[in-house]
């Protein structure tokens, strides 16, 4: 699931809704919200299993696992009489959560390496292309095909590797999590092949990837039910943002990314 501070961004203007390689949801502040949530349970999450047991040949029954943070609702637990959900003690997503124990890193790491990718090969095709220009290019339309390329590359005995602190006797011995050296050092490489990128290092690669991505407080939640939350429903109600002069410094890339 995608959400996105509006329903039908400029990007998707002549594209169909229907077939976005994500299931896609709105709101002015862009988060998950508990109503954005069971919105997922109930039309993502439940056809997506019913579909992968059938294709098994298995009864339909399931187990969700998720975290306490606020946009989870206790009300899951009874909204399906053959799925279980189960939350995890708090404060323990970044120890036990399999998301947290190599999944995220994985992913992140595809997918800062393809989105330089794409940024060198524009300005390879396109000489009088600036770095601002080629930043702006990549919209959110472009960002989805990122997310689906990248998650795709996650192998799937990294998936299983990740839940060994959490149930580790569904692990095989030959599952384990990808190694990341090599992806850290092709980003490396193909950044300082972009203009303005020539001094990053691993360990500007390595910080830019750190998990700085925060649960939403019961704080947030507040506020979110407090201003109006309809999503913008026309391109046109995207404001054009004013041109910032560019500042590629190793400093900046983390913020460029986030």
């Amino acid at each position: 699931m995608v959400v996105y501070k509006s329903l039908k961004p400029l990007a998707f203007k002549s594209k169909d809704m229907n077939h976005l390689p994500v299931f896609w949801r709105a709101n002015n502040k862009a988060w998950v919200t508990a109503q954005i949530f069971s919105d997922w349970f109930t039309n993502c999450f439940i056809p997506q299993v019913e579909m992968y047991l059938k294709l098994k040949n298995l009864p339909f029954k399931a187990l969700l696992l998720i975290d306490n943070a606020p946009g989870h609702p206790t009300s899951l637990k009874f909204q399906h009489s053959d799925i279980e959900v189960m939350f995890m003690p708090p404060n323990t997503t970044s120890l036990l959560q399999p998301l947290d124990q190599g999944v995220i890193a994985a992913f992140k790491a595809y997918y800062v390496r393809r989105t330089f990718q794409r940024l060198l090969k524009n300005l390879e095709e396109d000489p009088e292309l600036t770095v601002t220009q080629g930043w702006k290019n990549y919209d959110i339309a472009k960002c989805l095909v990122n997310i689906k390329e990248s998650l795709d590359e996650v192998q799937p005995s990294t998936i299983n590797a990740c839940w060994q602190k959490l149930w580790p006797e569904v692990v095989l011995k030959s599952d384990k999590i990808d190694n990341l050296n090599t992806t850290v050092n092709q980003i490396v490489e193909i950044a300082r092949n972009v203009k303005g990128f020539d001094e990053v290092n691993r360990d500007d690669i390595e910080e830019m990837m750190l998990n700085y991505d925060q649960e939403l407080t019961l704080e947030d939640l507040e506020e979110i039910t407090e201003t109006p939350n309809e999503p913008k429903q026309s391109e046109h109600d995207e404001e054009e943002e004013e041109p910032v002069k560019p500042d590629f410094s190793s400093k900046s890339i983390k913020e460029i990314f986030h």
